[in-house]
């Protein structure tokens, strides 16, 4: 359940901003509860530890990808108008009378 966890979180952070990104948690999910659901029903799991799973793997997944960074945005340049540079008519007096 926590594998599963991992690999679609993961998946959604990668597609994240892109036409794939509904498909991966569409699927995905699917995925996850279907995968949850088998350990449940086998009686390998209890509900407390396939939702600590996912906690984990979701904690893991977010906690890497904010080391990493993949889809950080670029920096930009911050320009100013004309408009921010220049002085008013009564700064411009203030400043000649001293």
């Amino acid at each position: 359940a926590m594998s599963s966890m991992t690999l679609v979180a993961a998946l959604i952070i990668l597609t994240w901003g892109s036409r794939w990104c509904r498909s991966a948690m569409l699927i995905g999910g699917i995925f996850v509860v279907t995968i949850a659901w088998t350990r449940l029903y086998l009686g390998v799991h209890f509900p407390s530890d396939i939702l600590a799973g996912w906690m984990v793997a979701l904690a893991w997944v977010v906690g890497v990808s904010l080391v990493i960074k993949p889809n950080a945005p670029q920096r930009t340049q911050l320009t100013t108008s004309a408009t921010e540079t220049t002085l008013s008519h009564r700064e411009a007096r203030s400043l000649r009378s001293k």
